[in-house]
């Protein structure tokens, strides 16, 4: 090649290199400030601070609490620069939610955003964290959250016209394999195949848009949860200039690690069922606990009986954990996993676990009657809806699943059935959705060749991976990063955290480790005593009083948390097993909580669900009848029983498809009273009787 060209194609490079996209380098975008340069914002007008009935006790019973909030929606573009292909010229809206400073000037005070999980779930579930840091910083900050585009009260990812998602459609608001076709014709009419529209990094940009556009005059704080904690992290490689607090609760990305560590969601299972040992692992330090197994460890128990009821099963104790009446349900085991996985998410339910295994060990006559009441109340749990479902969207969960939280190409769906088989505790949220995966993305592996389920003309209900998937984020310069997580964590395990701390560079990060707590350390960390904040809450709050300064943060409510009482609340084991004690006891005669059925069945329901959880037409379930199912495979219709418990409300969707209620039933809110001043992160006294 002659020297003359060489030159002129290395003086080039520096000028092809953005427009070709070099590893590490990108067009130079334009500025945050820019992209919402035109923009307007529809309101703000006066709105309630609590959006659903269900949390105003939360509000109404405490006299100090804020009442009003402000609300508003802005037009922001459907397609940032860089993202997808769209035209400036389409919009979508988000909604946005605060509570102003009670100062002078508030556009002066510090900002701290909210952001639920999920993916696919509102802002509702935050309201009441925001109430909570406004009051525990005397009203000096400004408080906001919003609806993750394509959820709630933004512009909802649907299909409106095919009417895919309506609870009277062959899966009820979960789109069917056999739905997609239509569903996805419509979101290419609609969206211009630019599904990429809402993925995590445009939720980003949505925030980094409006923080550099309405709040330039002061710092800000954004709190993300779960899935949130995803849109935090991809917030970092932004870098808008006014954040100078990132904060990761419940953390659910390993961005920049191995492809090995990172959490996809088809590798639920596993995650979840290495917490629910760890549980366990607990019984045998616990006097009450250990001493009811004796020499046998809990979680050596609970296989053995897990290994029995996987089968034809003789113990009578089968036929209440599963629908005796009904071939077509699952065996016992398998619902025994999902229901033990599902009080694992609670707080309060999760040291009733061991009991449970107990009690369907023996299963003894006084154990089949607790048994039948305990499931009794926990299938009229599920049954209640709220109104909070109509804001998720499950078409919204498995867009961002299945293009950046699933395995690619997928796992069969007898391999993510062995994966569920081989743990003791797990709720069951992924196993049966290969059938959808292939569908929704139009995968030609060969796995997805032999289901046979996109064979459509239309684009996927999909989107590739961007330039920011699992690439590790740098703490900005002046920014600082706090991670909190816990341990007993199922949802998002403490692994992911550690993982993630290692992987941002920077020095100015911190993760603040909690032993015992649930999903959500800002929603499951509550303190001895009535009228105080979350642990989790007052660390937070330390953080931002710190100015982000990650050496400054008031840690000493940690080491003060109480661990897993396998006693469990007196009140609590009597409603839900009508004894005096969780594992033995005499039986009390308590009246079934208010809203529970005298004369419902004891088994499992027969019949498929409306919610996102069903699990109906799915490729990888078993029944009673296939004793060969751990590898087999299976193509029996049934539908799984996946019980849903109140104390994980705000986490409902939170790396699942369902939506867990907070219940009407007086008395279990009674004696869940600690899950829900968990949940809602509020000093609830009120509900403090037991």
């Amino acid at each position: 090649m002659p020297r003359r060209l060489l030159l002129l194609l290395l003086l080039a490079l520096p000028l092809a290199l953005p427009l070709f996209g070099a590893p590490g380098c990108h067009a130079q975008a334009p500025s945050l400030q820019a992209l919402l340069a035109d923009a307007t914002i529809k309101g703000w007008y006066p709105c309630s601070a609590i959006t659903f009935v269900a949390q105003s006790p939360l509000v109404e019973n405490d006299p100090n609490a804020l009442k009003a909030a402000q609300c508003a929606v802005v037009d922001v573009p459907l397609c940032y620069p860089g993202v997808c292909n769209g035209t400036t010229s389409q919009t979508i809206e988000l909604f946005v939610k605060r509570i102003v400073a009670s100062t002078a000037d508030p556009s002066k005070r510090p900002n701290v955003w909210f952001l639920q999980g999920g993916p696919g779930a509102s802002s509702v579930a935050m309201e009441s964290a925001m109430l909570s840091m406004y009051r525990l910083l005397r009203g000096q900050v400004n408080v906001y959250t919003m609806d993750h585009r394509g959820t709630g009260r933004s512009t909802k990812l649907d299909c409106v016209a095919a009417q895919a998602t309506t609870s009277g459609s062959p899966r009820g608001t979960s789109v069917s394999p056999s739905e997609v076709p239509a569903c996805a014709d419509e979101l290419k009419r609609r969206y211009r195949g630019n599904l990429a529209g809402f993925s995590t990094t445009s939720a980003a940009y949505d925030l980094a848009a409006f923080i550099s556009s309405f709040q330039a005059r002061s710092e800000t704080y954004v709190y993300g949860v779960s899935y949130g904690s995803s849109v935090v992290e991809r917030l970092m490689h932004l870098q808008p200039k006014e954040v100078v607090g990132y904060v990761l609760d419940g953390v659910s990305t390993t961005a920049g690690a191995d492809k090995s560590a990172y959490p996809y969601f088809s590798n639920w299972d596993t995650a979840f069922g290495a917490v629910g040992e760890r549980l366990l692992e607990l019984c045998a330090s616990d006097t009450l606990c250990k001493s009811k197994f004796g020499a046998t460890p809990a979680k050596d128990a609970l296989r053995a009986l897990l290994t029995d009821l996987d089968g034809p099963s003789s113990s009578r104790c089968a036929a209440i954990i599963a629908d005796d009446e009904d071939v077509e349900s699952p065996p016992a085991g398998v619902v025994l996993r999902i229901v033990l996985g599902e009080m694992l998410q609670s707080a309060s339910l999760r040291a009733l676990i061991p009991a449970v295994v107990y009690r369907v060990q023996r299963c003894a006559e006084r154990d089949q009657t607790a048994l039948k009441r305990f499931f009794k109340v926990l299938r009229s749990m599920t049954s209640r809806a709220s109104e909070d479902s109509a804001h998720f969207s499950s078409l919204l969960y498995r867009l961002i699943m299945f293009s950046e939280l699933w395995e690619a190409p997928t796992p069969s769906s007898d391999e993510l059935l062995e994966r569920f088989l081989s743990v003791s505790i797990s709720n069951g949220a992924v196993y049966s959705s290969v059938d959808d995966y292939c569908a929704f993305t139009k995968e030609t592996s060969s796995v997805c060749r032999q289901l046979g389920v996109s064979a459509y003309t239309a684009p996927a209900i999909w989107y590739a991976r961007d330039r920011y998937w699992n690439v590790a984020a740098t703490v900005p310069p002046s920014a600082s990063v706090l991670l909190m997580s816990s341990q007993l964590d199922p949802q998002t395990p403490h692994t992911f955290a550690e993982t993630l701390l290692q992987t941002i560079k920077g020095s100015r990060k911190a993760l603040v480790t909690f032993d015992y707590a649930a999903h959500g350390t800002v929603f499951s960390t509550k303190q001895a005593g009535s009228g105080r904040p979350t642990c989790g809450m007052q660390v937070l709050v330390s953080y931002v009083a710190a100015k982000g300064d990650v050496t400054k943060i008031d840690r000493t409510c940690v080491a003060s948390l109480p661990g897993v009482n396998f006693s469990a609340s007196p009140r609590l084991v009597a409603d839900l097993f009508d004894t005096s004690d969780a594992f033995d006891g005499v039986v009390l005669g308590t009246p079934l909580p208010t809203g529970v059925s005298n004369t419902s069945s004891a088994a499992g329901p027969r019949g498929p669900s409306n919610s996102t959880s069903s699990r109906a037409g799915d490729s990888a379930s078993i029944s009673k009848g296939d004793s060969s199912s751990h590898s087999s495979t299976a193509t029996v219709f049934i539908v799984l029983f996946v019980v849903t418990l109140v104390a994980s409300v705000v986490f409902a969707v939170l790396w699942r498809t369902s939506l867990l209620q907070l219940l009407p039933i007086a008395e279990l809110e009674l004696e869940l009273a600690d899950d829900v001043c968990d949940v809602w992160a509020f000093e609830c006294t009120f509900l403090n009787k037991v």
